[in-house]
């Protein structure tokens, strides 16, 4: 009989492409969904997944739904304006699973940059979103000091689907709204970015492969692309011609008062997420590139662009 894994966070897009890579893979999966009645709750349903419904600050439905399996996939997001729900929502899996008695294998998305977050140029308690990296690093330590026999910690890059409706909406308003990518990124900073889908695939593999992945701490990006490379792909993918327009730095300054994804967007220019692409080699796992991405999501490509 095949195992049984848990994805948690199964209708989120990391957690929906584990899902559908694990049951093309033979395996039996348990997906936590708020809504059963999702349309990603539903294609998971139809290829063979079992819904269950619960929250993760409902650990009674977290203990029904992690029952029985050997393993379990752990993506839990911030929620505001309550910066610790993360880590706790990440304690009351640890916590299920433990209880559940028959797992042997965590595997955890957290991000890239993890845990070198004190060596970041200006670190200090008044850091900007220095609540997000702690909280990503303290659920890394929780997660290794877990007991389970195996564990994995995969830290996907800025992930693709931050260029597409309905992320880009908010992510980067202008890009649907008016075809132009304005970011306070430089036009010399490089974002390396990752297909959310292969973080299923290194997931898949290490639940497969629970010795080989057994505490690795595998830092996840395909490409290392710069805006006008990000809005030359978007507009081939679209057909429509895709401007990029860079903020000031004063005006970049003043809006990550108030908008913390400009800030985020600073912070690459200084830091960035870094990945050694030539380690990734070692593993038998073929990254996808943003154009191969594109392709596969013209649908929603055509949805952000018209």
């Amino acid at each position: 009989m095949a195992p049984t894994v848990l994805v948690t966070g199964a209708t989120g897009y990391q957690g929906f492409g584990t899902a559908r890579h694990l049951l093309a893979a033979g395996i039996q999966v348990n997906a936590l969904v708020r809504d059963p009645s999702k349309p990603k709750a539903l294609e998971l349903e139809q290829l063979g997944a079992k819904l269950c419904v619960g929250t993760f600050d409902d650990p009674d439905s977290l203990r029904a739904a992690v029952q029985g399996t050997l393993a379990v996939f752990l993506n839990v997001m911030p929620t505001f304006p309550d910066f610790s729900s993360e880590l706790q929502h990440a304690k009351n899996v640890v916590n299920a699973a433990k209880e559940a008695g028959t797992v042997t294998s965590i595997i955890y998305s957290s991000v890239t940059m993890t845990g070198k977050h004190e060596t970041f140029p200006g670190w200090g308690a008044d850091y900007p979103m220095a609540w997000y990296w702690t909280s990503k690093a303290a659920i890394e330590s929780l997660v290794r000091a877990s007991g389970f026999r195996y564990w994995t910690i995969l830290r996907p890059a800025f992930l693709m689907y931050n260029y597409l409706s309905p992320t880009a909406d908010h992510m980067f308003p202008s890009l649907p709204s008016e075809h132009v990518f304005r970011t306070a990124y430089k036009p010399d900073s490089p974002m390396t970015i990752l297909d959310p889908d292969d973080v299923g695939k290194f997931a898949t593999a290490a639940i497969l492969d629970p010795e080989m992945y057994n505490q690795h701490e595998i830092d996840l990006g395909a490409q290392a692309l710069t805006p006008d490379e990000i809005a030359r792909a978007l507009s081939q993918a679209s057909g429509k011609d895709i401007k990029v327009e860079f903020y000031t730095a004063d005006k970049a300054a003043s809006l990550s008062s108030v908008n913390p994804r400009i800030t985020a967007q600073l912070w690459s220019n200084d830091v960035g997420y870094q990945v050694d692409m030539e380690a990734l080699k070692k593993y038998p796992i073929k990254l996808t590139t943003f154009s191969e991405y594109l392709h596969r999501e013209k649908c929603a490509v055509q949805k952000t662009f018209g």
